[in-house]
């Protein structure tokens, strides 16, 4: 009788572990809104709106309660405004001195609901993704809404820095847009701020990555950053760029057309002062490591770099500098 009990338990055993699972209710599909934000919003201009902006060309009639929520800059601006407006009319058009497409993507963020935000950070290489969160990240910071201004720049970076690592060729890399936005940030954030250190390592691995890669990771090669370098004034970074030309890129740089007779240069100082150093450059070459920055040379000369190629150190004349010919 026990035998045969535990005949039948077993066998209830295996039936249950042999017979499929029964299929789980799959999850629905994800459903977003049905019209953006603008024009739920009428481009911003709300009916019931109590405050009036000019940017640009264009005027939004918001409510001040959404840009003064977070800002104290708005707050003390609109109190100001406030103060002189008539109670019966509508308040007067306040002038604001920013990029209206930024401030237009400043003013989605504020209106936009959850739905927005997630239907956005689903599609994260959508071109308006980057632009999107940087315009958000600049305003905010320019209004002191600094919580949203550092949460959106952190969206930014680390989209960044999760394309600088990866292994992927399938998808366009535009070195040029990437600098000009990093130095966005260095421009905004100050020198010792976590925002500022971590724009500036982004910068120098792109540019490590992009000395050590072929074409396939984007249309943009070291030389064609070289100017925005030197716009930004940056010149630590800017010697980077030289290096890796120098040591990557061969005897080219000698007739790139991208690179200006300073550049070259430049370039000249750079090899004869590295050579000094004891730096032979161009030979024993580092492996591409994605866990680095830098080559291992400008980790060992990285403060002092610049004194290599600042031809002005030399005093040397560049063909716009020559004296004109008696």
């Amino acid at each position: 009788m026990a035998a045969a009990h535990w005949g039948n338990r077993r066998a209830r055993h295996l039936s249950a572990v042999l017979t499929p699972a029964a299929p789980q209710p799959a999850l629905p599909p994800q459903r977003w809104h049905d019209s953006t934000v603008s024009h739920a919003t009428s481009d911003f201009s709300y009916d019931d709106g109590d405050i009036r902006l000019r940017v640009g060309a264009k005027t939004f009639k918001v409510a001040r309660s959404r840009l003064t929520q977070r800002s104290p800059v708005f707050r003390d601006m609109f109190d100001l405004t406030k103060a002189r407006a008539d109670p019966f009319l509508l308040d007067d058009i306040v002038e604001l001195h920013d990029n209206v497409i930024e401030f237009e993507h400043y003013l989605w963020f504020i209106h936009a609901d959850a739905l927005d935000v997630a239907e956005l950070n689903s599609r994260p290489d959508d071109p308006l993704y980057l632009k999107r969160w940087i315009s958000v990240a600049k305003i905010a910071h320019k209004y002191q809404v600094d919580a949203v201004a550092d949460w959106a720049i952190r969206l930014v970076l680390q989209y960044i820095d999760d394309r600088v690592k990866a292994r992927r060729t399938d998808q366009p890399f535009s070195l040029r847009f990437m600098t000009k936005l990093l130095l966005s940030v260095t421009a905004l954030w100050a020198f010792d701020t976590p925002q500022s250190k971590c724009a500036r390592s982004l910068l120098r691995a792109m540019l490590y990555r992009r000395a050590h890669y072929s074409a396939a990771w984007g249309p943009d090669d070291v030389a064609d950053i070289v100017p925005v370098f030197e716009e930004h004034n940056e010149t630590q970074i800017l010697a980077r760029a030289y290096y890796y030309i120098l040591a990557y890129r061969g005897d080219s740089w000698m007739s790139d057309a991208r690179l200006r007779a300073v550049d070259r240069q430049r370039l000249l100082c750079g090899f004869h002062g590295l050579s000094r150093a004891g730096v032979s450059v161009g030979s024993n070459l580092d492996a591409y490591d994605v866990g680095r920055v830098d080559d291992v040379v400008l980790e060992q000369h990285g403060p002092q770099l610049w004194t290599y190629f600042d031809a002005g150190a030399l005093k040397l004349e560049t063909k716009s500098e020559a004296p004109a010919a008696k």
